[in-house]
């Protein structure tokens, strides 16, 4: 609906995760470093471990896209708990070659050790298993899973197993008398995005869509869907996916607290008790340009695919460098909002929509593929190419 209002070319906020839209939070980027470094160093049980919508299942995506550029084989890849026991061990047994009797587990388990004991230098000498959602599953598959997973070859443990799922896992563990599986698991922990983080993540999937220049949220906009997501990016995305429909019918560029207001309440994120109260009467107003940028700026990251090469820590994005600091005092910054865009900032020729600045990249600057989120004396955001 609003997608061709904003010029853009794909949907910026959609619900399924993209591995080629990875926004590399603090957290996030730990978490992925964590998840590479157990597939190297022949980490036998790994879990990613966070709260609903913290990007768990593109986590699980991106280390599969990983496996497979990198040739990490046999992967045997779990995505909801409809798999049972006996499944996943046909999985198994077919990724290996060897047969599968459905009537007997056992029977199936032990052509799988065999096959480890036995097999030609040549063959898989281990195998992969990685699993979403594992707390969804029964307290049965986890058990049987367990035993599956402590066979051993004279020491080398070839079953490997990745796992992605809510942090209360661990607590059903315990609950379950499975704190030996629990013992086994190095826990790589994600955590929700901070505020900082929300504001480029808007920008960041606002780039990935390829928008043009618009929409632009408002400070106090940004304000408001971090207060009420929590800074869980399936929640931002939803919220930030309703208001933009809402402007979208508004006709308006600049999305502000009220307009975010109206969303959440038309979009059902409050209990219906809290509607009436909730929900603001909307006009349509003019906004004021946002061509005029302030020297403020803040770097966001391009949202192009990763080459899943191993980066210094040094090298990575991190949020504490998002913002420069200021290096003339407030008195000149003050100034300088009262002049034209500051010099040497480049921008291009806008849609002839009232409200847009265009965000690009400029790759002649020396700054491959840097973009620069900008902030204008009004508390409006844009981004531009430096």
């Amino acid at each position: 609906m609003y997608k061709d209002y904003y010029l853009m070319q794909d949907e910026p906020f959609t619900s399924f995760p993209s591995p080629q839209v990875f926004y590399k939070s603090k957290s996030h980027i730990r978490a992925w470093k964590n998840l590479v470094h157990a597939t190297k160093k022949n980490e036998q049980l790994a879990m990613v471990a966070g709260d609903y919508g913290t990007g768990k299942t593109l986590l699980c995506l991106k280390l599969l896209q990983y496996m497979e550029k990198c040739h990490v084989q046999p992967v045997v890849y779990v995505p909801s708990s409809g798999f049972s026991f006996s499944m996943v061990l046909e999985k198994n047994c077919k990724k290996l070659g060897v047969p599968f009797n459905a009537s007997n587990t056992g029977e199936s388990q032990r052509f799988i050790y065999e096959y480890f004991e036995t097999a030609p230098p040549d063959s898989y000498e281990q195998i992969f298993i990685v699993i979403d959602d594992i707390q969804e599953f029964e307290h049965t598959f986890i058990s049987e899973l367990g035993k599956l997973l402590t066979y051993n070859n004279y020491g080398k443990f070839p079953i490997r197993l990745f796992l992605f799922g809510h942090k209360n896992f661990f607590e059903n563990l315990e609950k379950r008398n499975l704190v030996s599986f629990k013992q086994r698991i190095r826990i790589i922990p994600l955590l929700p995005l901070n505020f900082e983080d929300v504001t480029e993540y808007i920008y960041f999937r606002l780039i990935a869509s390829g928008a043009s220049g618009t929409p632009v949220f408002e400070d106090s906009a940004v304000e408001l869907i971090a207060e009420e997501s929590k800074g869980l990016p399936r929640l931002i995305n939803k919220i930030c996916d309703a208001s933009l429909v809402l402007a979208c019918k508004l006709k308006i560029n600049v999305i502000d607290r009220q307009v975010v207001s109206a969303a959440l309440a038309e979009g059902g994120f409050f209990g219906m008790e809290e509607l009436h109260d909730l929900t603001p009467e909307i006009q349509k107003t003019e906004k004021k340009s946002v061509r005029e940028l302030a020297v403020n700026t803040r770097k966001i990251q391009h949202p192009g695919i990763d080459t899943f090469e191993e980066v210094s820590s040094k090298d990575l994005h991190r949020s504490e460098d998002l913002i420069e600091p200021p290096d003339v005092s407030p008195a000149e910054i003050q100034k300088r909002h009262q002049k034209t865009a500051k010099k040497g900032f480049k921008k291009r020729q806008s849609s002839g929509r009232k409200d847009s600045v265009n965000y690009y990249f400029d790759r002649d600057s020396g700054i491959d593929g840097s973009v620069f989120h900008q902030r204008n004396p009004n508390g409006q955001h844009a981004v531009t190419g430096r």
